[in-house]
């Protein structure tokens, strides 16, 4: 309840600030969490629109209950994403909804904001923790 309450309030503080691409170092959960929504809103949900599931995806990044954002090395989350990708070739760049793996340089800090879903696909987005730079979007498959 914390968390949504800060969220809300950050959100509210963020909205008179135009936010670019890259804004300077995400320092908390709730930093990477208003980020993403604000980039999401901002400009990913017009990249996002095509997508057939746009609407599922909006409503999870617009779920504060199930959305949470941890630390992560970019390597960690490079093995990650590549792993649960390999395991799906066929439908790999349908999951890939912004960005790409090569995207994620070595020795890089991010925040992975995620929301895993309940009972259907989640997502997952790395953000460089530096500058909050989105380098990848992506779909993790139910299950």
């Amino acid at each position: 309840m914390r968390l949504f309450l800060l969220v809300d309030t950050m959100l509210a503080a963020f909205q008179t600030t135009a936010l670019s691409a890259e804004h300077g170092a995400l320092t908390t959960p709730a930093d990477a969490v208003v980020h993403l929504q604000i980039l999401w809103r901002e400009s990913l949900s017009s990249t996002l629109q095509a997508r057939k599931d746009s609407v599922h995806l909006n409503n999870q990044r617009s779920d504060t209950t199930n959305i949470h954002a941890q630390r992560m090395t970019s390597g960690t989350a490079r093995k990650r994403a590549s792993l649960l990708l390999s395991s799906a070739p066929s439908i790999r760049q349908q999951l890939i909804a912004f960005g790409s793996v090569d995207a994620l340089k070595p020795n890089v800090s991010l925040w992975a904001v995620s929301n895993l879903g309940t009972n259907d696909d989640g997502f997952e987005a790395y953000l460089d923790a530096s500058t909050g730079k989105l380098l990848l979007l992506w779909i993790v498959p139910e299950g």
